[in-house]
């Protein structure tokens, strides 16, 4: 049996029979580490997160400028030789939207540049490639398991909080992120605080971002499938190497 097969079978084990929750806010803390000169500095933000229905939003706060407040982190190396490390000052950063209903994502807001919100049509099936580990833990209470996402994510997610989208634009996991590791960005990721209760405002998905101008993005295909080729196209590659 693959691992695969029997992470799946594993589900089956520990999964109760519970229904999709409407509605979910949560709260996490991210540390992300960059190097700056010859020294390793950690950048705090706060990540935001909300599911009502069919509809998902997370977007990042930096609360680092209380520390760098002009933007800037400035290590000395040796005598006279410093190195600068510009930092995003915008309150709002990363910033993505996920609508099932009309299979619309909205994503930007990426870096110092403020990279502008562009609009994607997406596959219903679409997913990122994950490795579901027979490996569990419990995290302040949650019981969790690890899904890899190979050279990219390493989460640990809640069946019992089951979702289609997760922070940032992690899809196809089904349930909730409460720990992840972004291992190209060096970020890690905790959850902190969650609600399934409180109603969600239905503006919280229209942020001010989503009124000026959207560029137009071609569909989002499923990552997996795009992956995946017969045994024909193998082939064909294989004869256009030659």
């Amino acid at each position: 049996m693959n691992r695969l097969k029997l992470a799946l079978l594993f589900f089956t084990i520990i999964t109760p029979a519970i229904s999709l929750a409407q509605n979910i806010s949560a709260t996490y803390t991210i540390e992300r580490n960059v190097v700056v000169g010859s020294k390793t500095v950690t950048l705090n933000l706060q990540g935001y997160y909300y599911k009502k229905g069919n509809k998902y939003i997370y977007w990042e706060r930096p609360l680092y400028l209380s520390k760098y407040p002009n933007g800037e982190i400035t290590v000395v190396n040796g005598e006279n030789n410093l190195t600068s490390y510009a930092l995003n000052k915008d309150s709002i950063q990363m910033l993505f939207f996920h609508d099932y209903d009309s299979l619309i994502t909205r994503q930007g807001l990426y870096n110092e540049y403020q990279r502008g919100i562009t609009e994607y049509p997406f596959e219903a099936d679409r997913s990122n490639e994950w490795i579901y580990e027979a490996k569990t833990k419990t995290i302040n209470g949650l019981k969790c398991q690890l899904a890899i996402n190979p050279g990219q994510w390493r989460v640990w997610f809640c069946v019992d909080m089951p979702t289609k989208t997760s922070l940032h634009s992690l899809q196809g996991l089904p349930g909730l992120v409460v720990e992840a590791d972004c291992l190209p960005t060096n970020e890690h990721y905790s959850l902190i605080n969650y609600d399934m209760s409180t109603p969600i405002k239905e503006g919280i998905f229209t942020p001010d971002a989503f009124k000026g101008h959207m560029d137009k993005g071609g569909l989002l295909k499923n990552i997996s499938h795009q992956s995946k080729k017969t045994k024909a196209e193998k082939q064909q590659e294989l004869l256009n190497q030659n």
